[in-house]
């Protein structure tokens, strides 16, 4: 997979999976993404699904050693952000819900694709009230 392929595989994982699916797509956010634009449509996620589901920009880590390629294959970390409004009624939520996510971006593809790992999770509530989850994953990518 191509780096700049990894924020589409996310959002598609996601996206497969039926119940995740009913929160509509996941966002793509990038450094472009204009903070306004970005916070305007995860309200509206947000009022009206009672959840947003996005996916943050792609970095990568490695050294990128492998002579023998025509490219360098490297760690690709993204992050994926799950915020819910806890006076909206949905399911699942709270941990079910973050782990579910992990899940469907962890599901195997296919036998040549890697999947991604969940390498970090952690909760905390915004100052508007809502319950963001934050979910770090890594997977192999080529540059």
């Amino acid at each position: 997979m191509n780096l700049d392929a990894v924020q589409a595989y996310a959002a598609s994982q996601i996206q497969a999976n039926t119940t995740l699916a009913a929160f509509g797509t996941p966002i793509l956010v990038s450094y472009f993404t204009p903070d306004e634009t970005a916070r305007k449509t995860i309200q509206d996620r947000l009022r009206q699904y009672g959840v947003c589901i996005h996916v943050g920009p792609v970095g990568a880590e490695g050294d990128g050693e492998k002579p023998f390629l025509r490219y360098s294959v490297v760690d690709a970390n993204f992050e994926v952000f799950v915020t819910e409004d806890p006076k909206t009624t949905h399911t699942p939520q709270e941990v079910s819900l973050a782990m579910l996510v992990a899940q469907a971006v962890q599901a195997r593809v296919d036998a040549r694709t890697p999947s991604a790992r969940c390498i970090h999770y952690h909760s905390e509530v915004s100052e508007h009230g809502y319950v963001m989850h934050i979910l770090s994953f890594q997977i192999p990518a080529e540059v």
